[in-house]
């Protein structure tokens, strides 16, 4: 069965106590859960992607187009077809220190990247100015208009959705001392988004590493 938006904000508009809409509007509770799948996508590029070609610059130093939110996987080059891999930043390094004044090349063999510049990425040997990869990153959906508008990422998420949108809405609510309440669900948000990465790490392939690592 399909989730839609107003499954989310109907589920949060109970637990609001506010089933006759008198005090938040159906359009109030979708921007909420338009807010939180944005706030989702950043903070979890994987939740919500795509595969395109991304034309790369001369160079090492590499940037997603720019309504990308993280890198996620870099896959093949465009030309050959041949696959790409992702290599540790330092072992890439210690074993070639000088690997950024290496000679151009259209196929690229390894990837890096660092998770605190999600949208950045370094690649081996320096790409020429033809060079292209098919990569898989991280996007935002189209903003939901209606309430029957289908939730765009995983169901595992609708929980997670219902905490962000009550705790804006518990945000506006400070007449009524509910800013107690907002944290709780903010942080309930951050919780689950917390637990799923720390599995998807521990499920996750690991890329070469250094003997003894």
């Amino acid at each position: 069965m399909t989730i839609t938006a107003g499954d989310i904000t109907g589920s949060a508009r109970t637990l609001l106590l506010d089933v006759a809409a008198a005090t938040w509007s159906a359009a109030e509770l979708r921007g909420y859960l338009n807010e939180g799948i944005r706030a989702t996508c950043l903070v979890k590029p994987d939740v919500y992607t795509t595969q395109a070609v991304v034309t790369l610059v001369t160079g090492i130093e590499q940037q997603l187009p720019s309504d990308s939110t993280g890198l996620v996987n870099i896959i093949r080059n465009n030309a050959s077809k041949s696959t790409i891999t992702p290599v540790d930043n330092e072992l890439l390094t210690e074993s070639n220190r000088f690997y950024p004044a290496g000679a151009t090349s259209v196929d690229i063999e390894h990837f890096t990247f660092d998770p605190r510049q999600p949208r950045r990425f370094l690649v081996y040997p320096p790409a020429s100015n033809t060079a292209s990869v098919w990569a898989v990153y991280g996007i935002t959906p189209a903003a939901l208009v209606d309430d029957s508008d289908a939730f765009p990422l995983p169901d595992a998420y609708q929980a997670p959705m219902i905490d962000y949108v009550l705790a804006r809405a518990y945000g506006k609510n400070s007449k009524k001392q509910d800013l107690t309440k907002e944290t709780y669900h903010m942080q309930a948000w951050g919780k689950a988004l917390g637990m799923k990465s720390a599995a998807q790490v521990t499920l996750s392939p690991r890329v070469s590493q250094s003997p003894g690592e």
